[in-house]
């Protein structure tokens, strides 16, 4: 008994064969006088049948039929439905093959997944999946979070103010924008609406995957809302040093922000901002032109750089040793040009870099020195 998924495979591929067979039984039936009716002679019964185009070889017996026409096309007749029924019946049997076959691979696709899932759960890269999870804290799709947890050298891992999705009804109508009219919100709430994480310290942590609300907007919003104190200026650079922000900011609006806080900005800075956070350093140099006076903060001493240098050799921390050589590059700290400092560090990073070949931040800090050694100050 074939089941309706079966019956409709046979149906889409046999219907052709199986009219024939039933064409070839009704021209008998004609040959045998029982629809004579229809036909005068037997054999233009077998020629004008509803398959006549499909047997083309009807029309050549009919130039060469003779006297015994009658039983030489009831012979053949016989035999072409036999062929049929032959080819029907092998036809029903490849159907069922394939019917059983892909009943068989959904059995497998059905198993697999499972099978999958066991190894996965028993592998590091689950159990990194896990832990970038329960970092973002938030519901994130698979293949990002595949991708996340692929990328062993932290790449993605950075520093991400604005973590959660924001309110969007803090966003101006183009009615109110048209009249002038400005959102008046105390700042915490602000940036809350935006976001942000108001926690006291912030951690490098992976994509969090959030929305964001246009950065336009927001810089809008935080210029009219803005108070000159502290807190504001610790909400601030948080905000400006965010991965999703930090790259959609104007410089001109950054530096002008910048300037209506009257407090010891830096010293609040590094009060938000870890020492030892370079790229967040360097970040805040691409945005404003200070560095000279965070290189300065940072290493008031003449061997002090010199002191981080080899300290963040002996730690082995590549990436923060790049943005390290790249802050303090062309400073006071470390000027352009050929210098005993400058050789010194040059030679350092030949040395790792023959023996740490695979390290491409290495590769691109040789790069670095190797240009800059040869800058001549005039």
């Amino acid at each position: 008994m074939l089941s309706n998924d079966e019956d409709e495979v046979v149906a889409s591929s046999d219907d052709g064969l199986y009219a024939k067979i039933w064409d070839i039984r009704d021209e008998e039936l004609d040959d045998n006088g029982k629809n004579s009716d229809h036909f005068s002679d037997p054999g233009e019964s077998f020629l004008l049948s509803s398959d006549d185009a499909m047997l083309p070889t009807d029309r050549v017996l009919n130039n060469i039929m003779s006297s015994n026409a009658h039983i030489g096309t009831k012979r053949r007749r016989s035999t072409d439905r036999e062929k049929l029924w032959e080819e029907w019946h092998k036809s029903l049997k490849s159907s069922m093959e394939i019917n059983n076959m892909t009943m068989e691979l959904k059995s497998f696709t059905d198993k697999r997944p499972d099978v999958q899932a066991s190894q996965r759960k028993n592998s590091p890269h689950y159990d990194r999946q896990k832990q970038i999870a329960y970092s973002i804290k938030r519901n994130i799709p698979t293949s990002l979070l595949t991708e996340l947890a692929a990328d062993v050298s932290d790449s993605t891992v950075d520093w991400y103010f604005l973590r959660e999705d924001p309110d969007f009804s803090v966003v101006p109508s183009r009615y109110s924008t048209f009249l002038g009219k400005r959102l008046s919100i105390p700042l915490d709430d602000l940036y809350k609406k935006f976001g942000a994480d108001l926690r006291a310290n912030i951690e490098y942590t992976n994509c969090p995957y959030g929305k964001l609300i246009p950065v336009e907007t927001m810089c809008g919003l935080i210029e009219s809302n803005n108070s000159d104190s502290v807190q504001a200026f610790k909400h601030f650079i948080k905000f400006i040093l965010d991965r999703k922000i930090s790259g959609n900011l104007k410089t001109k609006w950054v530096i002008n922000m910048w300037n209506r806080f009257t407090c010891d900005k830096l010293s609040v800075y590094f009060e938000v901002t870890p020492r030892n956070f370079y790229l967040m350093h360097y970040r805040l140099t691409r945005l404003i032109p200070i560095e000279s006076e965070i290189v300065s903060k940072l290493f008031p001493n003449d061997n002090d750089v010199i002191t981080e240098f080899e300290n963040l050799l002996d730690s082995q921390e590549w990436t923060s040793l790049l943005y390290f050589i790249i802050l303090v590059l062309g400073t006071s700290a470390l000027p352009f040009g050929p210098s005993p400092r400058m050789t010194y560090i040059k030679d350092c990073i030949l040395d790792l870099n023959s023996q740490n070949s695979s390290k491409i931040q290495l590769s691109i800090i040789k790069a670095y020195l190797t240009v800059c050694s040869k800058i001549t100050q005039r």
